[in-house]
């Protein structure tokens, strides 16, 4: 039997509706899904994908891992649900700041976007085109686990009050799917075509946004919401989940990736859900059953072993627990050494304390610059010259993958919404946490062209980051775009104070965000000095 997650087989009678011009030279993409696309060889390369995820969420393996921190941020840097749902709302912005907040959960969801549709030449398979990202499966596996993060995220801030847990009203002057011109939408308003029941007199009931909510209410849940129920507090519970997965002084496992996912497959389902809620209905007036429950090992037993040699304590655990004992030490008031330059320990020149800069750097475009999806690449370091590497070069520090219709579907009109967001300026924002690979120099202590990340005050940091944080952009057939030739384009490397919970159930705080022009100062896309994004 095929494996049904592997890839979709397109029928062959059945390729109309579709704009296929991106695929004019890949026949094989008419025929199937494809992710991590070889242009040349027409087929799927999956151990690229693989490596191009382990080098941007593994912190054994790659420079980056700037992905677990940026969302890390999103679950607790001072946004409203408006800011956190999407990557390129205006008001997301405080008047008086220079920086916009741009940690969205969408951001995340279009970089992965990007990531499994990349290929070693740079050429995007299906999931990187939202016309066929759909048909992939791995879509539906990615949206449900953005689902699970908002899921936390709901949690982690479910003390809030509504204006900041939840959305009130939203002003949509074109009207929506049923009702054209200016609209006011709430929580309460009806979500055509999307029918939940009857009402006595046969009419519809429509779902809202109120109605779906709580997932709980459409009969699913995810492991660290449950567990975080069973607790009996829930915001401790999945603030501890968050801090100690996500944070940038989190020591991620050295073992293979997959060890975890081979441990749950292992699992014996012996409670399924034992009834879908009410609410859902078929027909309007019965419930759903709970069906046909599969009860029993969700995978054959496993035969692969984890290699001995991967059970060495690693770079990232060694690096979080230096930094975090020297931030205890600093923290709780113990007796150290104090230096002239305020450094603390024998022998040591770095500094640690409770509050540490953390730094990130926005980047802005319009969507639709450059006829479909594309991805802003950000490294530390010189990096290959080769396109074909950038997804898992070493200096990999980041990217930012934008995810968008092509030209011939906006001016097609297959895309009406496409148009109005072009139509409107849309522009797409999204942000890359530096400090990742910043603690990772520190660590290391290597010089790149006379600077080297002493600590990461600024004195230390901003050399380092004007000398060595380059940025490029790809579009969606593997091609550098000249930086210069997109006018909308704007980098901004800026900082912001993070102190660090000494409770690993407490949430960090940020605050005083600094603009730092020097770094992007007179190249092309930076934002110079007085500029906005």
């Amino acid at each position: 039997m095929a494996n049904p997650l592997y890839q979709f087989n397109f029928p062959p009678d059945s390729k109309g509706g579709f704009d296929w011009s991106m695929y004019d030279r890949i026949p094989a993409a008419r025929d199937h899904t494809i992710r991590g696309l070889n242009a040349a060889s027409q087929s799927a390369n999956h151990n690229y994908v693989m490596r191009a995820f382990d080098n941007a969420y593994n912190p054994v393996s790659g420079l980056s891992s700037q992905a677990p921190q940026s969302i890390w941020h999103v679950m607790f840097d001072r946004q409203t649900w408006t800011q956190m749902s999407n990557n390129w709302d205006p008001r997301t912005r405080d008047p008086a700041s220079a920086v916009y907040n741009a940690n969205s959960l969408e951001g995340f969801h279009d970089d992965i976007h990007t990531q499994i549709a990349t290929g070693p030449r740079g050429s995007s398979g299906h999931m990187g085109s939202p016309a066929f990202a759909g048909f992939d499966p791995s879509f539906w596996l990615h949206h449900c686990n953005v689902d699970r993060l908002l899921a936390i995220w709901q949690g982690i801030h479910s003390r809030d009050p509504e204006s900041i847990a939840w959305w009130t009203s939203l002003e949509v002057p074109e009207g929506n799917f049923v009702e054209p011109g200016r609209l006011a939408e709430t929580p309460r308003t009806p979500l055509v075509p999307f029918r939940k029941g009857l009402t006595a007199a046969s009419k519809p009931i429509w779902w809202t946004s109120n109605d779906c909510r709580n997932h709980l209410d459409l009969g699913y849940d995810y492991p660290q919401t449950a567990a975080a129920r069973r607790s009996g507090d829930v915001v401790r519970s999945l603030t501890a989940w968050a801090n100690a997965q996500l944070g940038w002084l989190a020591p991620r496992s050295p073992r293979p990736a997959d060890e975890n996912a081979r441990t749950q497959l292992k699992r014996q389902i012996t409670q399924p859900m034992p009834f879908f809620p009410s609410k859902v209905l078929i027909d309007g007036t019965t419930p759903l059953s709970s069906g046909q429950a599969f009860i029993g090992s969700m995978a054959a037993p496993m035969t692969a072993k984890i290699s001995a040699a991967n059970t060495t304590v690693s770079v990232s655990r060694r690096l979080a627990t230096r930094a975090k004992a020297a931030i205890k030490d600093l923290s709780l008031g113990r007796k150290q050494k104090v230096r002239a330059d305020g450094t603390t320990g024998p022998g040591s020149s770095r500094k640690l304390t409770p509050q540490q800069l953390s730094q990130l750097v926005l980047s802005t475009a319009l969507p639709f610059s450059l006829d479909g999806s594309f991805v802003i690449f950000f490294f530390l370091g010189d990096f290959s010259p080769e396109v074909a590497t950038w997804t898992t070069d070493p200096h990999l520090a980041g990217s930012s993958g934008i995810f968008a219709s092509s030209r011939a579907a906006i001016d097609s009109g297959a895309c009406e919404n496409c148009s109005k967001q072009e139509a409107s300026g849309l522009k797409y924002m999204d942000t890359v946490a530096l400090t990742p690979a910043l603690l990772t120099y520190w660590d290391n202590q290597e010089e790149h062209y006379g600077c080297r990340v002493g600590d990461l005050s600024p004195g230390y940091v901003l050399p380092f980051l004007v000398r060595n944080l380059h940025w490029r952009v790809v579009n969606i057939h593997g091609d550098q775009v000249p930086r210069e030739t997109i006018p909308s384009l704007k980098v901004m490397v800026y900082s912001e104070t993070v102190t660090l919970p000494h409770d690993i159930a407490e949430t960090p705080q940020f605050e005083g965000q600094s603009v730092h022009y020097e770094v992007t100062n007179g190249r092309p896309g930076g934002i110079s000095t007085g500029d906005d994004m």
